[in-house]
């Protein structure tokens, strides 16, 4: 409210004041209860009433009372049990306790990690295998499918192959060819065979009894083409 408003309002209550009892009383009576002092403290007490009573059993609620039991990583983890066919490089273990350690897991907690590396390891090495089986697999069926090493002319060039290991090979070769699955290889058993011939046109192996030596000693270097082949 304005000054002058203000000036007009307070003349007009004292003029009505002299003239007005009722008034001056209804004045009177509108400022004492403006004033009133217990107001305040009713104000207080309905605030007071509204304060949740049960908030700060709720805050102390929030705190984990096992916050202070979780042992957390131990400051060396023990010898995790790791499946008999799965190998882990000492590496490997380490970079597992650093993520365990970085996620403040006890030794069940890193467990569960070993664990989880593992089945991701045995996944793999498995496709691994079987890629492997895939591949020996399919360089000999294109051997024995190769117009000058396979077909009809697939028992000779066992034989010729078997010639040249007879006289130069070794069974560490063969675990080699077996190992690497080379043994499997159309080339390798080319050039075996190529050099075999070699070796019969030389007279060093002769006869069927050695031949038949020869054919035994490519049976060996050769296991996964199969013994009982024949000509296709």
């Amino acid at each position: 409210m304005p000054p002058e408003q203000a000036e007009d309002a307070g003349d007009k209550t004292a003029l009505n004041a002299a003239t007005d009892k009722a008034s001056e009383k209804t004045a009177l009576n509108a400022a004492t209860d403006a004033a009133d002092p217990k107001a305040d403290d009713k104000a207080d007490d309905k605030a007071d009433d509204k304060a949740d009573p049960k908030a700060d059993d709720k805050s102390d609620n929030k705190a984990d009372p096992k916050a202070d039991d979780k042992a957390g990583s131990p400051k060396e983890f023990e010898t995790f049990t790791i499946p008999e066919e799965i190998t882990f490089a000492s590496e490997d273990i380490s970079a597992i306790e650093e993520a365990a350690r970085a996620m403040n897991l006890d030794q069940p907690g890193a467990q569960k990690l070993v664990d989880l590396a593992a089945a991701l390891e045995g996944t793999r090495t498995q496709a691994q295998d079987q890629a492997f089986e895939d591949t020996k697999a399919e360089w000999l069926d294109q051997a024995k499918k190769d117009k000058d090493i396979g077909g009809s002319k697939w028992k000779g060039t066992l034989e010729d192959a078997g010639a040249f290991l007879q006289a130069f090979g070794t069974l560490e070769v063969a675990e080699v060819f077996e190992a690497t699955g080379a043994g499997n290889h159309p080339e390798m058993i080319r050039m075996l065979a190529a050099a075999g011939r070699v070796v019969k046109n030389d007279r060093i192996l002769t006869g069927n009894s050695r031949s038949g030596t020869a054919t035994n000693r490519a049976d060996r270097m050769f296991p996964n083409q199969g013994k009982s082949q024949g000509k296709k």
